[in-house]
């Protein structure tokens, strides 16, 4: 008999010695356990009983860890183990969103009084919050203003003059300002894109469209700032557009971080101001557009936030005779091969901005919507 042969049957005679030892041990605590009443019949309540544990825990031990096939399966127990505890768990990506009803906003004033309300100016899961009073103006940089001074002293006074009927005003961000085929890149450098062609297939009568539409935005405004550009020179006397067409709030959620309550009474404080000074014009509210910040591009927690800011937004539009709601998500949206909703990035390829083909389909339901409003003038 050779070593291996003699160390093989050690190992056996020692497991043989386990498993008596582990039998007499399993009947032994069997019969203290029935001596025991039945409310307590099953259950490990004195020192006994913890040995009998520790015991059974030591045969594992020795019967089967020290194998790799007993490793292996105590690692599939492991994985499998994990992969429950994900599958059943509750979602993290699930947030409240704390928000209440502005949809009674009759003015200014009213603005005001439900500011005081809001829980927070900052979402729940900031660690760093640049959100302001999100109804006190606010003034970009020197870069940025020299863009609000184009539009004021060139852009605007241009439209004015070349139109016949002033019909649709876009006020926004960069994805209005991307209407016209101009954006900052990385660099601060001014790009230029086909978006303005598709801009003036709707939106030109020179370029084959049958509205006459201009495009005001800045790249990352903010609702204070665009309060600021239309208390400064881009709502003028001679700008009296049939409809405003209004697309704010992204950036206050995304880069100031704030919460859905603080954007909805900033976009509802921009409103406001279009109201007053614009008495004879209506208000088209665009809902806050899908916006990923997921690789695979699926709707997370932002999309909670922008679901819940769209509804008081739609609220408040349906409850108010010059304002309209219109909402894009469809356009912008689609199922991956999980049935999961994400942006859908052929014509959204950031997830944020739309390409020229996004805006064309954008384009052409607006268009489709301006047909159905009724004008008193």
């Amino acid at each position: 008999m050779n070593s291996l042969e003699i160390e093989v049957s050690d190992e056996s005679e020692r497991l043989k010695n386990v498993d008596e030892e582990f039998s007499t041990s399993s009947a032994a605590a069997a019969a203290q356990s029935s001596s025991k009443s039945p409310q307590f019949s099953g259950m490990l309540t004195n020192t006994n009983d913890d040995s009998f544990v520790c015991f059974v825990m030591e045969y594992v031990y020795e019967r089967h860890l020290q194998t790799r096939k007993g490793r292996c399966l105590l690692l599939l127990l492991f994985l499998f183990s994990g992969a429950m505890v994900v599958v059943f768990q509750p979602n993290k990506n699930s947030v409240e969103i704390p928000m209440h009803d502005f949809s009674d906003i009759e003015s200014p004033t009213d603005l005001e009084q439900a500011e005081v309300i809001v829980e927070s100016w900052c979402r729940e899961d900031a660690d760093v919050c640049r959100c302001g009073d999100p109804l006190k103006p606010a003034q970009r940089d020197e870069r940025h203003q020299e863009r609000h001074e184009y539009l004021t002293n060139i852009g605007i006074p241009n439209y004015v003059r070349s139109v016949d009927s002033q019909d649709l005003v876009f006020l926004g961000d960069s994805i209005t300002q991307n209407m016209l085929g101009s954006y900052i890149d990385v660099l601060k450098r001014f790009k230029y894109t086909e978006d303005v062609n598709v801009f003036n297939q709707y939106f030109s009568l020179k370029g084959g469209g049958k509205i006459n539409g201009l495009a005001l935005g800045i790249a990352g405004d903010q609702s204070p700032h665009l309060l600021w550009r239309i208390q400064n020179g881009e709502l003028p006397e001679t700008l009296n557009p049939k409809v405003f067409w209004l697309l704010i709030g992204i950036n206050d959620l995304g880069l100031g971080k704030c919460s859905a309550e603080s954007v909805v009474i900033g976009v509802l404080g921009v409103v406001e101001e279009i109201m007053t000074r614009k008495p004879s014009s209506k208000v088209v509210i665009n809902g806050l557009l899908p916006f990923s910040e997921n690789r695979n591009a699926r709707l997370g927690k932002q999309w909670e936030r922008i679901l819940a800011i769209n509804e008081q937004l739609q609220l408040f539009a349906e409850k108010h005779d010059r304002t309209e709601y219109f909402d894009a998500t469809n356009i912008f949206v689609e199922k991956d091969d999980g049935g999961n909703t994400k942006v859908n990035t052929d014509i959204m390829p950031d997830k944020l901005h739309p390409n020229h083909i996004g805006y064309s389909m954008w384009f052409e339901k607006i268009a489709e919507k301006y047909f159905t409003l009724s004008f008193d003038n």
